[in-house]
């Protein structure tokens, strides 16, 4: 068990593109899930990722054609980036102004946002750079933390 934790943290970040849909999503997850396994953290992972991407299909005017996720293993973290040519947010602040709990089931504003972030530890956005790029930084301890 050692040896992997020591080979994971030592690994080359993996990087694969996937089309902007609910069947891109779907893959992405996949995707995911055969790079880490299929535990609790890593499901956990995987909701975030596919709830990220098909909140794009939702909201993003135009719905841009690919994303891009590069993986990195850190020892027990484990770090994903999705980077997608749109801007859905003009700063941090707005971002996070928009992560709400769904205090309305009915409503849509931010629920899957808010989805997104409790399903992982950490949940980071960047604006779009000067070439077009948003970010989507996802951090998870894939052990489960100790009580």
């Amino acid at each position: 068990m050692e040896a992997t934790k020591n080979k994971k943290s030592t690994m080359q970040p993996e990087q694969e593109c996937f089309p902007v849909s609910p069947l891109g999503a779907r893959h992405a997850g996949q995707w995911l899930s055969q790079k880490l396994g299929d535990g609790s953290r890593v499901r956990a992972l995987r909701v975030a990722l596919m709830e990220l991407i098909v909140n794009l299909v939702e909201h993003a005017e135009p719905v841009p054609a690919e994303c891009s996720l590069t993986l990195q293993h850190e020892g027990a973290w484990v770090e994903l980036t999705l980077q997608v040519r749109h801007s859905s947010f003009p700063t941090v602040q707005a971002f996070q102004a928009a992560i709400c709990p769904p205090d309305d089931p009915l409503s849509l504003t931010g629920r899957g946002l808010f989805y997104a972030a409790q399903a992982c530890d950490v949940l980071e956005y960047s604006p779009a750079d000067a070439q077009g790029w948003e970010s989507y930084r996802l951090r998870q301890e894939l052990a489960d933390p100790k009580p």
